[in-house]
C-alpha cells in the first residue's frame, strides 16, 4: 500500500472500508497530498504495520 495516494490532488479519503489486517508496509502512502484536509485513519488501529515512515 505504499505510495498509494502519493501525489494527487484528493481533499478527502475514506479508508474506513479498508482491510488493513494483514498490511506490513504504508510508507508515503499519503505524501505530496497538499489538499488533504481529513482522513480518518482507524483501519491502521488493527493492521501489522512494520514500516508507517513519511506517511504525510
Amino acid at each position: 500500500m505504499g505510495a498509494m495516494f502519493y501525489d494527487t490532488a484528493l481533499e478527502s479519503i475514506d479508508i474506513s472500508s479498508f482491510d488493513m489486517t494483514n498490511v506490513k508496509v504504508v510508507d508515503s502512502i499519503f505524501a505530496v497530498t497538499p489538499n488533504l484536509n481529513s482522513i480518518d485513519i482507524t483501519p491502521f488501529k488493527d493492521s501489522k504495520l512494520t514500516s508507517f515512515n513519511a506517511v504525510f
